[in-house]
């Protein structure tokens, strides 16, 4: 990664695991009757595969301190 980028490798794994995450949830989503839900479902099954679903959270990386600190919009005024 570029050294001035916001992007880290801890990024990248949670984006890893969030897009497992609704692929899990899609895929074991009760059915639905509409085509395009049904073939979604199915391909989201191929990828995830048949295991069952876990009851542990997959471990996180640690949160950057600055992910840690409260955001403040500094971008928007507002006028009374």
């Amino acid at each position: 990664f570029a050294e001035n980028s916001d992007l880290h490798s801890g990024d990248i794994e949670r984006v890893d695991i969030e897009w497992k995450s609704l692929l899990s949830l899609i895929a074991f989503a009760p059915p639905l009757k509409f085509p395009r839900w049904i073939e979604l479902q199915e391909m989201a099954s191929r990828i995830v595969g048949d295991a069952d679903v876990s009851e542990q959270l997959p471990d996180l990386p640690d949160l950057l301190s600055r992910q840690r600190e409260r955001f403040v919009n500094s971008g928007v005024s507002s006028a009374a």
